[in-house]
């Protein structure tokens, strides 16, 4: 609605053409009287439709306030990744190191393509079942 009313005035009806399949016009003018509580639009007194214009002031405190928050958000996010990036590096780290001292006679180094695999792969479950799989008795 703010959207329609920054060329110029309307009214509530002029407002509500757009959302005419999803809002009837009764909800339109609630949405109107919200808009004007906060102080983002005005509508004149002296008409049976008031036109509504924008209020640019409010609009302003608005976007300041919101942009207060934006840079909360951004920083409290920021944190977040590195914080989510250094746990995942660190666990990753250790697992491996786990996995090279469990089971070294099944790694292989590619050291040309700087990856680490296994010659045979692990089947899942079997790693919590070691001790039942003789393939990995012995390497252990």
């Amino acid at each position: 609605m703010l959207a329609r009313l920054s060329p110029g005035e309307a009214n509530a009806s002029g407002l509500a053409q757009p959302f005419q399949k999803s809002l009837s016009l009764p909800a339109v003018t609630k949405h109107v009287k919200v808009l004007e509580r906060a102080g983002l639009i005005t509508r004149s007194k002296d008409a049976q439709w008031p036109p509504c214009k924008l209020r640019r002031a409010g609009l302003r405190n608005a976007a300041d306030w919101v942009e207060q928050y934006r840079v909360f958000w951004e920083e409290s996010l920021d944190r977040s990744d590195a914080y989510f990036m250094e746990t995942t590096a660190k666990t990753t780290t250790e697992g491996l190191i786990v996995a090279i001292r469990q089971f070294p006679s099944m790694l292989r180094v590619g050291i040309s393509r700087g990856e680490i695999s296994t010659r045979e792969s692990i089947p899942v479950g079997r790693v919590a079942a070691a001790g039942k799989n003789p393939r990995m008795r012995r390497a252990a």
